[in-house]
């Protein structure tokens, strides 16, 4: 496993004149952690970060691949998801 994003999210992808796709803000990147069950911190972009973001479980590389499916719903149909991981949903939660 390597480098985990955390929070790609449109204005965190780059595309130069030559069509090459580069991802920007490393802020909150991380290794992934075999050895841990979850994440000690909640960090990531509400809308955009995976479930197991907000504390459920650790993250690995898939929550870089839903979030990359989120922003390709957003630019194929223009809406956002309709209910998102949000801190409202945390607390209603707790």
């Amino acid at each position: 496993m390597g480098i985990i994003h955390w929070d790609l999210k449109p204005i965190n992808i780059l595309i130069d004149k030559n069509g090459l796709v580069k991802a920007t803000d490393f802020g909150i990147a991380r290794i992934y952690k075999k050895e841990k069950f979850c994440d000690t911190e909640i960090l990531g972009t509400a809308g955009y970060a995976a479930p197991e973001q907000f504390g459920f479980f650790q993250t690995d590389e898939k929550a870089d691949v839903y979030c990359i499916g989120v922003i390709l719903n957003k630019m194929l149909t223009g809406k956002c998801r309709q209910r998102s991981f949000t801190w409202e949903i945390l607390r209603s939660a707790a």
